[in-house]
């Protein structure tokens, strides 16, 4: 099998507004029906996580010198839409358009994008 990271995006104007329980709710059911729906189609998921929508941690090494900020994702205004990773699974698969079409499910309900990558296996040797 092959395995794939599916990146979820959503636009970063969205994301400052609170989400109610109702929101989060239904996205939730819709990543269980998505869940299953991979289960039932032979695909493995390994890995899953939302992520925070508004802050993240910046580390970066500039000069030899460690600089780590603690920043705003939706930090504007910009001059067109902007998108953060709400989320992502690590997914192995045999049958990736097959996948695509569960992923589009769950668009359907989410609203996101998706970004659907092949993991590159570690060389041998190291």
């Amino acid at each position: 099998m092959t395995e794939y990271v599916l990146t979820l995006q959503g636009d970063a104007a969205s994301r400052r507004r609170p989400d109610t329980t109702a929101d989060r709710l239904t996205g939730y059911r819709a990543h269980a029906v998505f869940a299953q729906a991979c289960a039932d189609a032979g695909h493995t998921i390994h890995d899953d996580a939302e992520l925070h929508h508004t802050r993240a941690l910046v580390v970066r090494v500039e000069g030899g010198r460690v600089a780590i900020a603690d920043v705003p994702l939706a930090d504007g205004p910009f001059a067109e839409g902007t998108e953060v990773i709400a989320g992502f699974y690590r997914i192995s698969t045999d049958d990736v358009d097959g996948l695509a079409l569960l992923v589009a499910d769950l668009l359907r309900v989410t609203g996101e994008v998706a970004v659907l990558r092949e993991v590159l296996e570690e060389p041998v040797g190291v």
